[in-house]
């Protein structure tokens, strides 16, 4: 009986950082675990942080904070595709973009709801309408509303691709009337809100730029 030398012909290979990273983020399961992760760290801080005099409001800051940077993490992976093509873990990402929005989404209806808590009389509400940041968030707010339902592949087949596509192009309809959110929002930080969008802005405003000149010259 002949062995033939050890390791030689059937070398396991050991997948790298990057191809594990690519397979997790094709999984539901673990972006919904990462999309977990703000919240936990908004209610971890929410417990232990006792100088904290008004827990909902911190609460509401917080989730409208995390809406923000999370849709414009979401929004940046189309921008990022066209930069880096070869890169499988945005393609991963791109893959899973519907899963990324309901997740998007999800804050941002908790934080609607948190408002509705913390105002918790319909007066106030009222009166909140004629309050221009307010109505910037609202609508954005049902933008994303008839986004998540219409996500559906059923949704999708009644709407026609072309249809869907360019409703969902409001996406960034709503990133607008977030930075309008942020930015008139009583006792706002404005930097944070420019920092957040500025550069996304450019970046798309750039990929625009380079879809004309690519159309014109076809």
């Amino acid at each position: 009986m002949v062995f033939s030398p050890a390791g030689r012909g059937d070398a396991c290979h050991n997948p790298s950082m990057k191809e594990i990273l690519e397979r997790s983020l094709r999984k539901r399961s673990f972006l919904l675990m990462l999309l977990l992760l703000p919240l936990i760290w908004i209610i971890f801080d929410l417990l232990f942080d006792p100088i904290q005099a008004n827990p909902l409001q911190e609460l509401l800051i917080s989730t409208g904070e995390t809406s923000a940077r999370l849709l414009v993490g979401l929004l940046w992976i189309s921008p990022l595709r066209r930069a880096f093509p070869g890169s499988r873990i945005l393609q991963a990402l791109q893959a899973q973009k519907r899963v990324l929005g309901l997740g998007v989404f999800s804050y941002v209806l908790l934080h609607f709801l948190i408002y509705l808590v913390d105002r918790a009389d319909l007066q106030e509400i009222v009166e909140d309408l004629f309050r221009v940041f307010l109505l910037c968030g609202l609508a954005a707010f049902s933008i994303l509303i008839l986004m998540a339902l219409t996500s559906s592949n059923r949704k999708i087949r009644q709407l026609g691709a072309k249809r869907w596509k360019i409703l969902h192009r409001a996406v960034y309809a709503a990133a607008g009337m977030i930075l309008l959110h942020m930015l008139l929002k009583e006792k706002s930080d404005p930097l944070q809100a420019w920092l957040l969008f500025l550069p996304l802005a450019g970046a798309e405003i750039l990929r625009l730029i380079v879809w004309l000149r690519n159309r014109s010259t076809a």
